[in-house]
């Protein structure tokens, strides 16, 4: 039996094979960011995004007086 993938989008499943797909790449000095495009027709629906940082987040823990 041959099942068609699918994809879940804005418009529910729809199968990968009527769909365009698009990747786009954005590069800073703290981030590189890989994003996944899906078009159907003229209409994106469904775009997903991937970080990976190159400097680790600084977090500080802060106390308050009452």
């Amino acid at each position: 039996m041959d099942e068609e993938p699918l994809i879940w989008t804005s418009k529910g499943n729809l199968p990968l094979a009527v769909l365009k797909y698009e990747t786009r790449w954005e590069q800073t000095d703290t981030y590189v960011k890989f994003i996944e495009i899906h078009h159907f027709g003229d209409e994106v629906v469904r775009e997903a995004a991937h970080v990976l940082m190159l400097q680790p987040l600084t977090s500080m823990a802060e106390t308050e007086e009452f």
